[in-house]
């Protein structure tokens, strides 16, 4: 949701958003060697820290170039991005998650750093706000997996649902592959929900820890549309469809969050 920020964090935010799709498109492309996708992560990396170009991509070189200026621009340091880098590298190489405690620990440089880049653009403290920014950013990171699944492309460990999971409901990443979830492989889904629905609990405080008044609407809105999108996927079977809100639960989120701003709830 750039939008709700003023320039320049708008422009920074959209580029910021196309650089890690563009990642995560490298990482999950079937039809590129484990090679050559870990050859491009690196060049964005590189390219990323002022060292070479993107050779491989005439979209990318220009996105990077722009990125790098702007984080000049702002003060802040590339270091977020290249954590992020380096956790699609592991997941190229073949991550394997045990536990819900190798998940949290895999999304301190997945998913944790974007959420601590934002902090420090809009100059937070993280102190008061990082781990509920952690919280809320893990939660995320895994709904956009759940919602996900039904898409052929994508390798079976891009959804990280835990061995451990799948070994207590007797499955196996082919039940992942199903036309539908059904039976115990329902149940490791609602699993992963039930973690989610802990963690934007625990983030639930973010919006009133923080002193930027656009983050705090930003954080805000996707607080409502996450516990929206959990609740969906508990109805829907995100094996069988792509579970995603519909445009007007969106801007409900949008406008109950703009009312109580006005309202100074927020």
């Amino acid at each position: 949701m750039p939008e709700l920020y003023p320039q320049p964090l708008h422009a920074h935010l959209a580029m910021v958003g196309r650089f890690v799709l563009l990642a995560e498109w490298i990482a999950d492309a079937t039809w590129l060697r484990r090679a050559e996708k870990i050859s491009r992560l690196n060049s964005l990396d590189f390219a990323l820290h002022g060292h070479g170009e993107v050779a491989w991509s005439d979209e990318a070189a220009p996105l990077v170039a722009n990125l790098r200026a702007s984080l000049a621009a702002l003060d802040a340091s590339p270091r977020p991005l290249s954590q992020i880098l380096e956790s699609l590298r592991r997941t190229t190489t073949g991550l394997t998650i045990h536990t819900w405690d190798d998940l949290s620990n895999h999304c301190r440089t997945a998913a944790l750093p974007l959420g601590r880049h934002i902090l420090a653009i809009c100059k937070e403290d993280p102190q008061i706000c990082g781990p509920a920014m952690d919280q809320l950013s893990m939660a995320l990171w895994v709904l956009r997996r759940l919602r996900d699944c039904r898409n052929p492309a994508r390798p079976n460990n891009h959804f990280c649902v835990p061995r451990q999971f799948m070994e207590d409901a007797a499955i196996s990443d082919f039940h992942m592959r199903a036309p539908s979830a059904k039976g115990q492989t329902r149940s490791v889904i609602d699993r992963m929900l039930d973690g989610t629905d802990r963690l934007l609990r625990q983030a639930a405080p973010l919006p009133h820890q923080l002193k930027h008044r656009s983050l705090r609407q930003h954080t805000a809105i996707a607080l409502c549309r996450a516990r929206k999108l959990s609740e969906q996927l508990r109805h829907r079977d995100p094996l069988s469809e792509r579970v995603e809100l519909e445009p007007n639960e969106r801007r409900r989120c949008r406008w109950r969050v703009r009312l109580d701003a006005l309202l100074g709830r927020l």
